[in-house]
């Protein structure tokens, strides 16, 4: 539910998906849907853009791959990850609908507030900025395997809290190209902390 009104769940989408995952049980962590606020936030902004249309969407929460990037090696190889992958570009395939792909997700978590020393001096800043700046560029190339090796190298130091859900998105989505709308940051003095993000489309 919406204050503009409810946005339907696409059981039919849901139950052919389920049905290529035969592997994994894609509801056993159900109730983190309960207080998830990137997918709050898709949803309303959906039927905030399209009020008299029938919206229907399918939520996904891809958990962490924090065993990948200790490990330097791509979440591709784990089967779980691949056979999702798999089934949701070929559910999209399938479906004989127009299907959009979104990842709500932010960039780095960093400063005090996240356990970094220092302070949030302009070069800490320019740094962060210069990393997330790589990132996009191999988000922009649809290079899923780039952009999760900016992250692997150093341990995903800067906490890239999108990381598995811009990966799937890159594998599952059929695009041609990517490009960057706008990116920015903000910046908590209370807690001497910031957070960075960006708005891309694909086509």
């Amino acid at each position: 539910d919406t204050p503009f009104g409810p946005v339907r769940a696409d059981r039919a989408f849901i139950d052919a998906l389920t049905e290529r995952c035969p592997a994994t049980d894609l509801f056993a962590e159900e109730l983190g849907h309960r207080t998830e606020h990137s997918i709050e936030f898709q949803a309303l902004f959906l039927k905030y853009l399209f009020p008299d249309r029938e919206v229907a969407f399918v939520p996904v929460l891809c958990g962490s791959f924090y065993e990948a990037i200790s490990a330097r090696r791509s979440p591709g190889d784990t089967e779980a990850v691949r056979g999702f992958v798999e089934a949701l570009r070929e559910t999209a395939e399938k479906d004989g609908r127009r299907v959009c792909l979104i990842a709500g997700v932010d960039f780095a978590h960093v400063g005090t507030k996240f356990g970094d020393r220092g302070p949030m001096t302009p070069a800490f800043l320019g740094a962060v900025a210069s990393e997330d700046r790589e990132r996009i560029e191999a988000i922009e190339a649809l290079d899923a395997e780039a952009f999760f090796g900016t992250i692997s190298r150093d341990g995903d130091r800067r906490r890239i809290c999108g990381t598995s859900s811009i990966y799937t998105m890159l594998h599952a989505m059929d695009a041609a190209e990517g490009r960057l709308l706008r990116y920015d940051r903000t910046v908590d003095p209370q807690t001497d902390s910031c957070v960075t993000f960006a708005s891309m489309a694909f086509y």
